[in-house]
């Protein structure tokens, strides 16, 4: 789904190794494997600000902060998820930078849950990334 939303952007590599990767796989460890790959790059973990807020319960996130800069997009569902995004950072001693850009009401949450109730969310995903979803009938079951 990835490949399919970023297509038209030239310059974004979508990175596959994590669904090649057998068993569990944890962002540390991606990290870990970029950082190796592409020595002296900088890394930037893209995440709403609901995934922030719940940032320090990830595997081995003080190394993830170690090596990456969060960038936080914010979330419309309430003024206090906006305070708590520019303040939660400051206690870990984590590189955080906000993104500048309109505001989403929906997580992906929000979004496999509108599709296992039978709701499209047409406004929310491109065309091909909506398509993608429907031929092969994800997030119709709990466990998807």
């Amino acid at each position: 789904m990835a490949q399919h939303n970023f297509a038209s952007c030239d310059k974004v590599t979508v990175d596959d190794r994590e669904i090649r990767r057998e068993g569990p796989t944890f962002t540390v460890d991606t990290l870990s494997e970029l950082k190796e790959q592409h020595q002296g790059a900088l890394f930037f973990i893209v995440m709403g600000a609901d995934q922030a807020q719940q940032f320090q319960t990830w595997k081995l996130w003080q190394q993830i902060a170690a090596n990456a800069t969060l960038a936080v997009a914010p979330r419309a569902s309430s003024s206090q998820s906006l305070r708590l995004t520019d303040e939660w950072h400051n206690q870990y001693q984590v590189k955080t930078v906000r993104l500048n850009m309109p505001l989403k009401m929906l997580s992906a949450t929000d979004i496999r849950s509108r599709i296992r109730q039978g709701a499209l969310p047409t406004e929310d995903l491109t065309p091909s990334v909506l398509q993608y979803i429907q031929q092969h009938h994800l997030y119709l079951d709990q466990h998807d």
